[in-house]
């Protein structure tokens, strides 16, 4: 009877443990939930592009916790990149101007193929450079593309290696093509 109290005990631990990480996980989707509705109302209540975008990447940084959330527009005239918001612990270490080639690094990448690419350990990346941002160690960059046409790229940054689950991925890609929609209404 002993050994059967014990085995008892012993799995409803295991039930209360399990049941209590489901109700952690669901606390966080309702979380994440509740940040996207937060942005759609930004991005459909905002017609200014400068403060869409701005606020755009201080709500992913606030809401998601990530690092470093960075837009990166293509210049067609230019055939490259500029940035065009950030939001983060070390923004100010970022040049207003900052440009960025297309097919340099993985913002350049992401722009070029018109892919989402995620690294989840960039000092092993090749295609990642270290410009300006300093202990970054995983970074997720997702194409903004309207009607096939690439106009930037969301980029989100973390100071932990393989921070970005394929949850953030699909959340991410969802937010960034809200932003391409929004953008090319505020046109």
């Amino acid at each position: 009877q002993r050994t059967e109290r014990v085995e008892q005990e012993k799995y409803t631990s295991q039930l209360e443990a399990r049941m209590e990480a489901r109700t952690t996980e669901l606390a966080r989707k309702v979380s994440q939930l509740t940040t996207i509705n937060k942005i759609g109302r930004v991005v459909t209540s905002i017609l200014d592009l400068d403060e869409l975008m701005n606020e755009f990447v201080k709500s992913i940084a606030q809401g998601f916790g990530y690092q470093h959330v960075i837009i990166m527009m293509v210049d067609k005239e230019r055939g490259d990149l500029f940035l065009k918001a950030v939001y983060g612990r070390q923004m100010d270490l970022i040049p207003k101007e900052m440009r960025q080639k297309l097919k340099e690094g993985i913002i350049g990448h992401a722009a070029y193929f018109g892919e989402t690419l995620v690294s989840g350990d960039v000092d092993a990346d090749p295609r990642y450079i270290r410009k300006y941002l300093i202990g970054t160690k995983s970074e997720l960059a997702v194409p903004v593309t309207f009607r096939g046409e690439i106009l930037g790229v969301l980029d989100v940054q973390s100071d932990v290696r393989d921070a970005f689950t394929r949850n953030d991925v699909s959340i991410l890609e969802m937010l960034s093509d809200m932003l391409a929609t929004s953008l090319t209404n505020a046109r």
